[in-house]
């Protein structure tokens, strides 16, 4: 089973966007850093938020698809933007 299924060619774009939103978990981020840091969040929210409606649209057999049904079933999800 897949664990995140995020597309071969999206996958340097993901790891970066981890990459730089994770740096602030770090403390070592310049006060300049803070602008793209909050950039990369947002990106990566809209990414991971297009891809879950994605897999609830169409399921894979992938975790996240296999989360969301559960997750959503158990009534444990709420969305973090309206």
């Amino acid at each position: 089973m897949v664990i995140f299924s995020v597309c071969l060619e999206n996958i340097p774009f993901f790891t970066e966007l981890v990459y730089s939103t994770t740096r602030v978990f770090s403390f070592r981020f310049t006060a300049e850093e803070i602008p793209e840091i909050e950039s990369s969040a947002s990106q990566l929210m809209d990414y991971t938020e297009r891809l879950a409606s994605a897999r609830r649209a169409a399921p894979r057999d992938d975790f996240l698809s296999t989360y969301l049904v559960a997750a959503d079933q158990a009534g444990e999800i709420r969305h973090l933007r309206s």
